[in-house]
């Protein structure tokens, strides 16, 4: 059966009228019909009952409409990505990312994406969280891959959640909990924070630990306030205090530190985020590519 088979009754379903779904299809009440014939003669189905009032659908064409509107709208998707796939694009992109979160997953999107378009100069711009969301609603940024707590977005943003990982508490190797596999909220209650200056959907950042800390009926102990996570690090390193991040941290985390998984927190979102209406070519074929890479994630 053709595409257009399928298109033509599909509209006879929804019209139950030839003329009309002809009309609507853009041909003739005879050419409409006798595709329609053909369809069910290939089928060996009568889809359609017909008298000179009226058009019904029958049992079998009510099963099988269901079924042809699925089968059309797998065809437009494998259609979209299969262009997608094509097409090739020209220009800038500029990517958007935290220098204090693991990029690996950054570097293989670059890389992948830039294997197949390299006229498009994809810029690389490091930047702070709380600042994210502005710069591309201002299109300072085309797109940006962070991780977060958050999940809501301005409308104006669209996104794509790469994968999820752990919220972690970080603190000395010889800290009492340090050999532990998991760790309640509330054994954290008594602890030094070690916190980052940032807005409240990243984690560690002072306002999110007061926000964690409330959660579990306590307030935290915050001894130190650093603007880098890689400050947090050391200070956790030199025995300081704990902080709360995501498992990425680990990454840059220094030898003497452990990192442990808290039991029954919400896990933080590697995130990519785009302003919907972007006009800029690459990007379509930069998202594709994000959503090809992690859709199984």
């Amino acid at each position: 059966m053709t595409i257009q088979s399928m298109e033509y009754i599909i509209a006879l379903s929804k019209m139950l009228n030839f003329t009309k779904a002809a009309a609507a299809m853009r041909t003739t009440q005879p050419a409409f019909s006798r595709v329609i014939s053909s369809a069910e003669e290939e089928l060996g189905v009568v889809l359609f009952e017909r008298s000179r009032r009226h058009v019904r659908l029958t049992p079998a064409g009510e099963a099988m409409i269901p079924q042809l509107e699925r089968a059309l709208k797998c065809y437009a998707e494998g259609l979209r990505q299969a262009k997608d796939v094509s097409v090739t694009y020209a220009g800038e992109l500029k990517v958007g990312y935290i220098p204090d979160t693991i990029n690996q997953d950054i570097r293989l999107l670059v890389e992948r994406f830039s294997e197949r378009n390299r006229q498009v100069k994809v810029s690389l711009f490091e930047t702070h969280y709380y600042e994210l969301q502005n710069q591309l609603l201002s299109e300072e940024l085309d797109i940006v891959i962070y991780t977060s707590m958050q999940s809501t977005f301005p409308e104006e943003l669209d996104y794509y959640p790469l994968f999820e990982t752990p919220l972690c508490a970080i603190m000395h190797e010889s800290h009492p909990l340090a050999s532990c596999s998991s760790i309640s909220p509330l054994e954290l209650r008594d602890e030094p924070f070690i916190v980052l200056e940032h807005d409240a959907t990243m984690s560690g950042s002072w306002s999110f630990v007061h926000l964690f800390a409330s959660e579990y009926g306590f307030s935290p102990w915050i001894v130190c306030q650093t603007s880098m996570l890689s400050s947090a690090l050391l200070q956790v390193s030199c025995n300081k205090g704990i902080c709360i991040a995501s498992q990425f941290a680990g990454h840059l985390a220094p030898e003497n530190v452990k990192i442990i998984p808290i039991s029954g927190s919400s896990n933080c979102i590697r995130y990519a985020i785009w302003r919907r209406n972007n006009q800029e070519p690459a990007l379509r074929g930069f998202v594709y590519c994000v959503k090809s890479s992690f859709g199984n994630n």
